[in-house]
């Protein structure tokens, strides 16, 4: 009775536990009272769902596993019923009462004072515990620069002596770290710079003299919203800085080779490009060729046809003429013999004069003259227009031969007369010009080609002008129009496979691109100058010589 009222009137909390289940089986009065529960709360529970500090944890998973079981005076923190933490001095014994054992836990709670202590020491603790269980090191500065705290972390980071952390120097330790700089002085100004009650927080990367990366990372450490020092924080990069260089390494030898891989196809698709332009350009320039070819044997057939009347025709002509003049002697003989008859007989004759006279018989002698002499001069020029036909396409038009330029110009005109006389007047102001190796129709072909395209160029009424000249490697032939120009854009661009500026149907775009093929095949060049509203000038550079040749007969 009396030990009853003694246990209830103290302040231990006093609980028994089975040491097999952790089972509370009994609790003393004070101690219901100081946590807050009944007892049926507590009887049955594990003491583990009361005693909640990790020390208790751990101290009660060895007690379950035959561990010591006795302490003494040790810490420990009890769960009340509305939540808060009791703090305490517990000590444990294991009793045996009847061949059972039992384990008696006397706890004493702890002054408020001791109670702030101990709160104070273990956020100190646990602290401490997360500071080493981070992989950074941690270093913590006061306002002044002042080592207030570090973590083993840092401290192996840096291989700081024990020694020196034990002598608690705060310069010796700056100037250790100090030490794996080369430049030791600018380290301290770098650090002075950071302003340790700066809202601000930095990063920056250090350089040691080892070869490591420290990557630095700072923020304000605050209390109670007032800034009290600065938090550090140093991560080692050195390998991933290394990887990452590795990794920029392969990235930079990757993209040179992708940068190799892209020129070599460029070359080839601009190889792929070009022949295919060089293949178009032969067909189209075949398909000439062949146009050609039948426009030759056409000529050839024509020419053949045409000149058997043209032959009679002329020979006819020739003897009309030889009639006419004869019979107009006649005429004039019986006129002179007329004038010597007697009057009374040159009666008879007047209505023969007058008849003359009605039909204006002198015009018709002198008209009958003329009329023979333009007919025998449009024969020539259907000769002219047939010989010009066929050395402007003949057949075999492959061949190299010693040509005279001005020729070929000139039955080029007479064939492309048709779209000229509408357009332009055609000047020419041809120099003195030596025989050229050259593949006549081809050329031909180009003259043609800038004839007609300077017929085009013109609107209304303009001038085309064809000049020629040479010097002791070359002759040039010059097609100078006066119409709307090239627009600067497309200068470049004339000469490229059906690139054309007319309307649809109205060209290929290939006219140039075949003259352009056609002056390189003979070596030679072509130039051109354009100014928009004013005209175009066309050059022909071509090689006296050409291909390798025999030379030219000397007496043409």
């Amino acid at each position: 009775m009396h030990d009853s009222l003694l246990l209830d009137q103290s302040r231990e909390i006093l609980l028994l536990v089975d040491p097999a289940t952790l089972a509370i089986c009994e609790v003393s009065k004070p101690g219901l009272r100081q946590l807050g529960y009944t007892l049926e709360d507590l009887l049955g529970r594990p003491i583990t769902d009361i005693e909640c500090a990790l020390s208790d944890l751990f101290f009660w998973d060895e007690v379950r596993q035959g561990g010591n079981a006795n302490i003494t005076d040790t810490e420990c923190s009890y769960l009340c019923s509305n939540g808060q933490i009791l703090l305490a001095s517990k000590t444990v014994l294991r009793v045996e009462k009847d061949g059972t054992s039992w384990l008696v836990i006397r706890a004493e709670p702890l002054e408020p004072r001791q109670q702030a202590e101990s709160e104070l020491a273990s956020i100190s603790s646990r602290l401490q515990a997360t500071l080493e269980a981070t992989a950074e090191g941690i270093l913590l500065l006061d306002r002044e620069g002042n080592i207030l705290n570090m973590n083993q972390c840092f401290s192996r980071m840096w291989g700081i002596p024990d020694e020196l952390l034990a002598r608690r120097v705060d310069a010796e330790a700056f100037a250790f770290m100090a030490s794996f700089f080369a430049d030791q002085e600018a380290y301290q100004r770098n650090l002075a710079a950071i302003h340790l009650d700066s809202d601000l927080e930095s990063f920056d990367t250090l350089e040691l003299t080892d070869g490591r990366i420290f990557e630095r990372r700072s923020r304000p450490a605050r209390h109670a919203e007032q800034i009290i020092g600065r938090v550090f924080s140093f991560s080692d990069a050195t390998e991933r800085k290394a990887i990452e260089q590795q990794l920029l390494n392969q990235n930079a030898r990757l993209e040179e080779v992708v940068q190799q891989r892209t020129a070599a196809l460029s070359q080839q698709l601009a190889a792929l490009t070009e022949s295919n332009r060089k293949l178009e350009e032969a067909q189209f320039q075949l398909l000439q060729s062949e146009k050609l070819a039948s426009i030759g044997q056409l000529a050839a057939g024509v020419a053949h046809e045409i000149n058997n009347p043209i032959g009679f025709i002329n020979s006819n002509l020739g003897t009309l003429g030889d009639y006419v003049e004869s019979l107009l002697a006649i005429d004039a003989a019986y006129a002179q013999a007329q004038h010597a008859l007697d009057p009374s007989v040159q009666l008879a004759f007047e209505p023969v004069s007058a008849l003359k006279t009605s039909l204006d018989y002198a015009f018709m002698v002198d008209d009958l003259r003329q009329l023979i002499k333009e007919s025998r001069d449009g024969l020539e020029r259907v000769k002219t227009i047939v010989r010009d036909l066929k050395d402007f396409a003949r057949v075999g038009s492959a061949e190299w031969a010693w040509a005279d330029i001005h020729q070929g110009l000139e039955s080029t005109l007479n064939i492309v007369w048709n779209e000229l006389k509408y357009k332009a007047t055609v000047e020419r102001e041809y120099g003195t010009l030596p025989r050229v190796h050259c593949i006549p129709s081809q050329l031909n072909q180009v003259f043609m080609n800038l004839l007609v395209n300077a017929a085009h160029a013109i609107e209304g009424q303009g001038v085309i002008r064809v000049r020629t000249g040479c010097n002791d490697k070359q002759v040039w032939v010059e097609v100078i129009d006066t119409g709307i120009g090239i627009p600067p854009k497309n200068i470049n661009r004339i000469f490229d496979p059906f690139f054309t500026t007319k309307a649809l149907g109205k060209g290929t775009g290939l006219g140039l691109s075949l003259a352009w093929g056609i002056v390189q095949r003979h070596r030679g060049s072509i130039e051109v100058q354009s100014e928009p509203g004013k005209g175009t000038t066309f050059k022909v550079l071509l090689p006296i010589g050409g291909e390798p040749a025999e030379a030219p007969p000397s007496s043409q």
